[in-house]
């Protein structure tokens, strides 16, 4: 005797996958500083914006780093004045290479993570030359 028949009938009852969607890229929107060089603004000293540094400061008010890794430098640090929002406009970016002197101590935020200012004139040698 036959054996017993295969389930579903050998038909799929699986649903066609839907069609692939195209990638949806996020816009970043831009601002940049670079009056009179990259993050800088006309006024020496002005306040360009802000980078993420993560856990730790990389250093204090007064004292000179070097950037290890490519950061953006955005507006705004998150804040409960903009929603936390971490995503602020892009003023510029700091390059591997870049040294720096920290006008101003890091802000620490919620969730304990450091966003660092950089004014105009931090930058004291670029790694862009």
């Amino acid at each position: 005797p036959p054996g017993p028949a295969p389930r579903g009938g050998g038909a799929s009852t699986r649903a066609a996958a839907p069609p692939a969607s195209p990638e949806v890229v996020a816009v970043q929107k831009v601002d940049l500083a670079d009056d009179h060089g990259r993050c800088t603004l006309a006024e020496s000293g002005a306040l360009v914006g802000y980078w993420y540094a993560g856990a730790d400061a990389p250093g204090g008010q007064g004292q000179t780093i070097t950037m290890d890794h490519m950061v953006n430098v955005r507006e705004d640090y998150p804040d409960h004045r903009n929603g936390f929002d971490k995503r602020a406009t892009i003023r510029c970016v700091l390059q591997p290479g870049d040294v720096i002197k920290l006008s101003n101590n890091g802000v620490l935020v919620p969730g304990d993570r450091y966003w660092m200012p950089i004014h105009s004139d931090d930058i004291i040698s670029s790694a862009q030359g």
